[in-house]
């Protein structure tokens, strides 16, 4: 009998659970892929073993409550494939169900027909939609299961021709809807609406038997003679990762993935752009290209030149210019599709606060435990080994982070060469150690940068410092984390001592194709840079970007932030070429500090006409470039003679900012009850004071005498 449809338009998961059992009641392995997508939006994928299908319903009811249409793989997914991925034709296990995809009007109701009087019935059918027409999507199931993927797609276009089907719905990476969800409309006269499933009790049937009683053996045969014509989007042919794992190889289907690159480039470069900042066809390659690079085979001719890429970047930046794409024909469409893409990036799991109890029972009976350290066996001082005094310690991460064109890089080879010489760095102590630079930004410009560093700052004997003029990807791949590993090996055996800092420029390049604005995605990235400095027992510094909001630190999750051990900010002061550093985080060490520098030029060569080759380096600024205070009025020249005799007779030591130290800081009520008991503001009538507190409180924190935050206030000193 078919499941009733809810009268309320809410998604059905007890339906979900029963469509999923229901196709997948046979199989004893692989994984189910539940793939939603935004209407005109992102795609994310979420795998769940066969003993997870109530899981699997719980997460599709979950995500199409939110907007989101919801299908599944309409054949099991192997068990290499990792959670988050979608699964491709090679992706894909054998299947005992075929299918029929109907959505033109009045074929549903043909297809019917015709399978009663041939005396056939579907193991199941889903009804899509029944406006502005019925659409379904019949299935049949075999007695013994399909393994070889062409067949299944032949079968499928077999059936496809016989009954007027969708002629593209056919390979054995297809998704099909998932029963009881509610569709949300992303075509023109569809309307939102829920999702049927309707099973048959029948029996499977021999393949053979199917053949015949649908007389499908002339369109069999003119399937398989179209074979090798199809083009489609499972066109890309992967090779296994190597023994360490890592990313899979694109050797066939390069030009398709080139093209996948720069769609993805194009709207990271569009979700990311800074307000005013043009997106250029370079911008484009820039992203697209170190992800094509990594992953497509370059050791064949053929669809795999930066030439070709540029091109594409081209073509798809003028076709949107002229109106052409047609899902992005604002920049406000591309950056809800990436704004959607973030959304769904990371989903994190539920704890079930209900299951915790018997789980303490379960882990009372084993020997798992967290560590503790009781009080009495406290008794030695723990010393941090410091790399560099007062900022950086040996075995842990620092990101420093700015905007473009600030010197963060000039700034992290100065810090760099100051490691490898044992030279004191802006004064304080510094160990000496091997350093490995891994530039991903313009190798051949850093070999510049050093040589500008050692013309004004010359040493005697060899700098402990190797460059990596290559790009690495610290992101998703084992081969080249490992790599870089040995990398260390060879570098402090050849410098004669141990590396102690290694500087990634950039973070972003790092990432090599992850979302750096996913916690989930960062998260991945930290865990392997963590790895790094535990492996190599070095300092592992990032150079990051400031995202659009400067007032929120570095690009990306927070979750950077939060997982780094020391964060250090570059930001030019407006109106001079100065760049002051900041140190706006510590764990270990105090933080705070702050300092000047500019770029000095320097020539450090010449080119093939003769012409100077010209490189920077950082020389510190000791100016004070703080603006000077503007002058009071009358009312607030008053109100600062009290508010300075107050702190001197109330102020306390107060944390009034996370990661600024203690501030002598007064309760801003005493402050403004002070004003108005001295007589500065009206004592009888509440409207004037009111109006006179707000004009003070602005005046002053605008002119840089006070800052406040939350219920205090402290003075800003001279």
């Amino acid at each position: 009998m078919p499941i009733a449809v809810q009268g309320a338009m809410d998604p059905n998961q007890d339906t979900m659970l029963e469509h999923l059992t229901h196709h997948f009641c046979s199989d004893l392995e692989g994984q189910v892929e539940i793939r939603i997508i935004k209407p005109k939006g992102a795609v994310y994928s979420k795998l769940f073993s066969l003993d997870e299908l109530e899981e699997a319903a719980a997460h599709a009811c979950e995500m199409n409550q939110r907007g989101f249409n919801i299908y599944f793989g309409a054949v099991l997914r192997r068990e290499s494939l990792e959670s988050g991925e979608h699964g491709m034709d090679d992706d894909c296990l054998g299947a005992r169900m075929l299918w029929l995809d109907i959505d033109d009007d009045g074929v549903a109701e043909t297809a019917a027909q015709e399978l009663r009087g041939q005396g056939i019935t579907p193991a199941y059918t889903v009804v899509t939609g029944r406006t502005p027409h019925t659409r379904v999507q019949m299935f049949f199931e075999v007695d013994e299961p399909i393994t070889d993927s062409q067949q299944i797609a032949e079968m499928n276009q077999a059936l496809a021709e016989r009954f007027s089907g969708d002629p593209v719905v056919f390979n054995v990476g297809r998704i099909m809807r998932l029963g009881g969800a509610i569709a949300w409309p992303g075509k023109e006269g569809r309307v939102k609406e829920l999702t049927e499933f309707h099973p048959q009790q029948v029996d499977p049937m021999p393949l053979t038997a199917l053949v015949n009683q649908l007389s499908l053996t002339e369109a069999l045969e003119r399937a398989v003679e179209r074979r090798n014509t199809y083009e489609g989007g499972q066109g890309i042919t992967k090779e296994p990762a190597g023994l360490l794992g890592g990313a899979e190889t694109v050797v066939d289907g390069r030009e398709e993935y080139m093209r996948n690159c720069v769609m993805a480039a194009f709207i990271e470069a569009f979700g990311t752009a800074e307000a005013g900042q043009a997106v250029t066809e370079q911008t484009i390659f820039d992203l697209a290209w170190p992800v094509f690079e990594q992953t497509a085979d370059m050791s064949r001719p053929g669809h795999n030149t930066q030439r070709e890429m540029h091109a594409k970047c081209s073509k798809i930046l003028r076709r949107f210019q002229e109106g052409k794409l047609k899902d992005f024909k604002t920049q406000d469409d591309i950056v809800k599709t990436w704004e959607a893409k973030q959304e769904l990036a990371h989903i994190p799991p539920k704890v079930v606060v209900e299951n915790i109890p018997a789980r303490v029972e379960e882990v009372l009976t084993t020997a798992r435990r967290f560590p503790l350290a009781y009080s009495g066996d406290v008794r030695d001082v723990v010393r941090v080994d410091q790399l560099v005094h007062g900022l950086l310690v040996q075995g842990t991460t620092s990101v420093v982070y700015g905007d473009s064109n600030v010197g963060k890089s000039f700034w992290a080879i100065d810090l760099a060469y100051c490691v490898a010489t044992g030279r004191p760095w802006n004064g304080a102590k510094v160990k000496q150690k091997g350093v490995v630079y891994v530039s991903m930004e313009g190798g051949q410009t850093t070999k510049n940068r050093m040589l500008a560093y050692k013309k004004a700052h010359p040493f005697q004997g060899e700098a402990h410092f190797a460059l990596i003029p290559a790009a690495v990807n610290l992101f998703d791949s084992e081969d080249d984390i490992a790599t870089l590993v040995a990398t260390m090996q060879d570098a402090a055996n050849h410098m004669g001592v141990e590396v102690g800092l290694i500087v990634v420029d950039t973070l972003a390049r790092a990432m090599a194709g992850g979302n750096e604005n996913t916690s989930e995605d960062m998260g991945l990235l930290i865990r392997n840079i963590d790895a790094l400095a535990a492996l190599t027992e070095a300092h592992v510094m990032l150079v990051h970007h400031t995202g659009k909001d400067k007032t929120r630190g570095a690009r990306g999750s927070s979750a950077l932030r939060a997982a780094t051990d020391t964060e250090i900010q570059l930001e030019k002061i407006e109106g001079t070429n100065i760049t002051t550093v900041t140190v706006t985080k510590q764990r270990d060490l105090e933080g705070g500090q702050s300092y000047n520098f500019k770029l000095m030029v320097t020539e450090v060569g010449n080119d093939t006409d003769g012409d100077p080759i010209t490189s920077c380096y950082v020389e510190l600024d000791d100016t004070d470039y703080s603006p000077a205070k503007q002058r009071l009025t009358t009312l607030e020249g008053m109100a600062w003679n009290k508010v300075k005799e107050c702190f001197q007779n109330n102020a306390e030591m107060r944390t009034v900012m996370a990661d600024m130290p203690p501030q002598s800081a007064c309760s801003i009520d005493l402050v403004r009850k002070t004003l108005r008991g001295r007589g500065v503001t009206e004592k009888d009538n509440d409207n004037t004071e009111r109006s006179q507190w707000k004009r003070i409180r602005e005046g002053l924190v605008n002119k840089g005498y006070i800052e406040i935050n939350g219920d205090y206030m402290w003075l800003v000193d001279d």
